[in-house]
């Protein structure tokens, strides 16, 4: 048997004494059983049913089970690589599982219809692709492929060849036609010129006239009146048609609201609606633009208002969500109801969802739920209260992404994508970060409200400050907003000037008095003092009279016109969200705070707005995290984790050995890096040579640089020691193994004593005029930089040559005790109380150290010299004995006694 599967096979059977036999035995049925379970994966699927003449707009074909249901694709949804997937398990007819729709993924076989960062997305946007699924006869050769394209069924996520290069020609043909003024027939396979024809004006096609009655509309005119960005929106017929099998939810509306009729007049009819008012308009504009929810999210919601709408009418307190109507019970009511696999997410999804339709926001498939803005605003306030990690508050969260989305497609970019993106950055480059990625106008609050274009803006906020304080202030501007939306739809459709007035006193109330309170409370405070500002706060300022009621935009008031325009560009129409609102959000000053940017603009032009990857623009992300004081203070901010040598040495580099900058030799090292980092790098760079304490301290700085206008200074500074020393390995961590071994060696080969360093070494640090205190300081030092290091190498040494062994080797354990042994030395070292003072010895005693350090560096600089003398000496000795040797002797002498003799050692006779 291979020796490998028989260590493998032991290992499998945790039994050493096995026998080979055993071992073979045991290899034998675990092969079996993985290639059992790979062929299962492998197998083809079972066909789902018969195929019709049909398929969807996706080019799927649509299959007829036994049971008389017609299915094209039947999504799953699961996790993969750190996201949500959305596939279908239907290809070619047959259906498969999850697990081999894994293994077909893996292997580049299929692709996912679309990729989420969380489940709640996902399984929206699939529920939204089915709803939406149309269906049209197409024709079908022989062989049952789709007539006009080749290599098969095109279907989504499968990309066959033959299909990319006919799609690629077809685009090429086209792009030429255009340049030529001409169009491409298919059928023909010829360009020819663009017919023109000037329909006579009141006529349907074929010169049928139009009569339109007083008081009616036709399609055409209903989607003219409903603006611009409507008639881009609307595709012919979408007000009037009926897909197959599918509801066409904006034409049910829109019948029922105009009280739609067909004219029938000759082949084709046509059909006239009431003349809608502008309330009318904006309620169709409104309903265009609701998100469709998937058909179990409203299911879910139907139980619980069934189940708890009484509860809800009464309900009272912060706590009513967390002890009287508890997520255990709205998910016990959805169990009870029939509800399969309820999950907390998704019952707090249902449950987010309801209190949206008590507040009287629109979605298309949902109804028979009653509006009660009572109920949804306590719904939704008692969320804010809660914890910003409580499934409740979550899933407020994940609904707000995805109706952003909706909202706002992909002219402004996907902002869940955006936000997983720069995540999986920071922990990748700032693991033990503590600064988050925070919406200043609140994700939440934009959504719920339809202020969607504000829930864009960025920055970076400590994450205490984010969760806590910041988030209940974000929750009052959210009420207030809403609140201010009331008064402005009252005024604006009564005239009555006390609703303006209402709208304005609300403003002023939450500017002068809720934002005020926020800023000067004591977490603000102390928020400014660690790192030198204070959280960005929204303010909210309503336009004038006749702007609200008139719906003019006012937003340059407000925001300087150039940042306008730009956002403008990027999607974001903060100008025209103030006409159609009323009010607008705003910053302390016109220009955004420092450390403000566009969530879009942190990433490249051509992957910013696509599905594809997102690809950081290293200049827009260097800007923003260098503009962060949250960011820059986190390097200064470690500071903290600086022994007392690796402090005294600092402060003498640095000038800082006496109290008066800053009121301590720490606060001065941080204000001299804070005025200049490249200058106080590189001033800084040596001293890590020899200072392992310091060295980890650089090395978690330059984690920070990393991507920021400090990075190319960092590593000019520190490019010699990373290349010198790494983590002590290499060429200096066998100087260090020599020094540690360097008497035993020479007197193994005949050196006389007198030549070689052999007196205690404590005895001869004093011997050189040392002290205690400075000796303790030596100590530490040789404990930090050399040994411990070093046997946490020869650990990581022992670990890999044993990682197919279960358990801790003999040598590792001894490893280990010793590793435990030194670090209690050091801190029993680090624990001198000479090296503190104050209440509870809190803080170092900055001039005892100093003076230690001194001290310490004099007498190691005066022991190198003697050192180096005796060194010398010995080299003279070898010389003189006619030992063969060079200036790279100690190498050869280490490397000798590797090898296990003294074999490079020779005399010259």
């Amino acid at each position: 048997m291979n020796p490998a599967k028989f260590k493998m096979a032991n290992e499998w059977m945790q039994q050493e004494s096995a026998t080979p036999q055993e071992a073979l035995n045991t290899w034998n049925e675990m092969e079996a059983e993985f290639k059992a379970n790979r062929a299962m994966v492998q197998e083809p699927g079972s066909m789902v049913g018969t195929p019709t003449e049909e398929v969807t707009q996706f080019d799927r074909r649509i299959y007829e089970t036994p049971e008389g249901e017609r299915v094209s694709e039947k999504s799953t949804t699961f996790f993969l690589n750190g996201k949500w997937l959305n596939v279908p398990t239907i290809h070619e007819g047959r259906a498969f599982t999850d697990d081999q729709l894994r293994f077909m993924i893996k292997e580049g076989k299929i692709q996912p219809t679309s990729v989420h960062g969380s489940r709640i997305e996902a399984e929206e946007a699939a529920g939204q692709r089915s709803d939406m699924m149309k269906s049209h006869v197409k024709g079908f050769d022989d062989g049952g492929q789709v007539i006009g394209k080749p290599g098969g069924l095109v279907e989504p996520g499968v990309m066959y060849y033959a299909t990319e290069k006919w799609q690629r020609e077809q685009k090429e043909l086209r792009q030429e036609a255009n340049r030529r003024g001409l169009i491409y027939d298919r059928k023909t396979k010829e360009f020819r010129p663009k017919k023109k024809y000037i329909r006579p004006e009141g006529t349907k096609p074929g010169g049928i006239k139009v009569e339109v009655p007083k008081g009616k509309v036709t399609q055409k005119q209903l989607i003219e009146m409903l603006g611009e960005e409507y008639n881009a929106k609307m595709a012919r017929g979408q007000l009037t048609g009926r897909p197959h099998g599918k509801k066409n939810y904006v034409a049910n509306k829109i019948s029922e609201l105009l009280n739609a009729t067909k004219v029938k007049k000759g082949k084709q009819p046509y059909y006239l609606f009431d003349k809608p008012n502008e309330t009318m308009l904006d309620f169709i504009r409104s309903y265009i633009d609701a998100p469709h929810l998937m058909d179990r999210t409203v299911d879910n919601m139907k139980i619980l208002d069934k189940e708890f709408g009484s509860m809800l009418k009464k309900a009272k307190g912060k706590d009513f969500f967390t002890k009287k109507l508890t997520l255990d019970m709205a998910k016990e009511a959805l169990t009870n109801a029939g509800v399969k696999n309820i999950t907390d997410s998704k019952a707090a999804l249902a449950m987010t969802r309801l209190g949206q339709s008590y507040q009287g926001k629109l979605f298309k498939n949902v109804s028979d739920i009653k509006e009660n803005k009572k109920v949804g605003n306590f719904i939704f306030d008692s969320f804010n209260e809660l914890d910003q990690w409580h499934p409740w508050r979550q899933a407020t969260y994940g609904a707000a992404l995805s109706d952003i989305k909706h909202a706002l497609g992909n002219k402004a970019g996907n902002l869940s994508g955006f936000k997983t993106s720069f995540k999986e950055l920071m922990q990748k480059r700032y693991g033990n970060r503590n600064f988050v990625f925070n919406e200043v106008f609140s994700i939440s609050s934009s959504a719920n409200r339809g202020s969607y274009p504000y829930a864009y803006f960025v920055d970076l906020t400590e994450s205490n400050m984010n969760s806590k304080a910041l988030s209940s202030f974000q929750g009052k501007a959210g009420i207030a907003e809403r609140r201010i939306q009331e008064a402005i739809k009252k005024y604006r459709k009564t005239g009555n000037s006390k609703f303006y007035k209402e709208a304005q006193d609300i403003a002023s109330t939450f500017n002068n008095e809720t934002r005020k309170k926020f800023l000067s409370s004591e977490k603000v405070l102390q928020y400014q003092k660690d790192f030198g500002v204070k959280p960005n706060a929204l303010k909210i300022e309503i336009g004038s009279q006749n702007q609200v009621k008139n719906k003019i935009n006012f937003a340059k008031n407000y925001h300087e016109n150039k940042n306008l325009q730009k956002w403008k560009s990027l999607g974001i129409d903060i100008d025209a969200h103030t006409g159609q609102s009323g009010y607008v959000k705003a910053f302390a000053k016109k220009s955004p705070p420092k450390g403000v940017m566009l969530a879009s603009e942190l990433f490249t032009e051509d992957t910013r707005f696509g599905k594809g990857k997102k690809i950081f623009d290293e200049k827009a992300l260097n800007k923003f995290l260098t503009d962060s004081p949250v960011f820059m203070k986190q390097f200064g901010k470690n500071m903290q984790g600086l022994g007392p040598r690796s402090v005294a040495q600092l402060a003498k580099k640095h000038g800082c050995r006496k109290k008066a900058e800053g009121g301590s030799i720490i606060s001065c090292l941080k204000t001299k890096f804070e005025k200049n980092p490249t200058k106080f790098l590189q001033k800084s760079a040596p001293l890590a040579k020899d200072n392992v304490n310091l060295y980890k301290w650089f090395k978690n700085g330059r984690k920070i640089a990393r991507g920021t206008g400090i990075a190319l200074a960092w590593e000019a500074a520190f490019a010699p020691i990373i290349v010198g020393w790494g983590k002590l390995e290499g060429d200096s961590n066998q100087r260090i193994i020599h020094d540690l071994a360097y008497g035993s060696i020479l007197e193994g080969v005949g050196v006389p004593p007198e030549y070689v360093p052999g007196q205690n070494p404590k005895e001869e640090f004093m011997e050189a005029g040392g002290d205690e205190l400075s000796y303790k300081m030596k100590r530490m030092g040789e404990l930090e930089d050399q040994e411990i290091p070093y046997l946490e190498s020869q650990r990581e040494d022992v670990i890999n040559k044993m990682s197919n062994v279960e358990g801790k080797s003999f040598h590792q354990r001894t490893i280990e005790d010793d590793i435990k042994e030194k670090k209690l030395e050091f801190q029993e070292l680090l624990n001198t109380p000479d090296f503190y003072e104050g209440p509870a010895a809190a803080y170092y005693n900055e001039p005892v150290i100093q003076r230690a350090s001194d001290l310490e560096q004099q007498t190691t600089e005066k022991m190198a010299a003697e050192q180096a003398e005796r060194k010398k000496a010995a080299f003279d000795w070898l010389e003189k004995n006619r030992l063969y040797g060079n200036q790279n002797w100690p190498s050869q002498v280490y490397r000798s006694r590797a090898e296990g003799g003294i074999m490079n050692l020779k005399k010259k006779w």
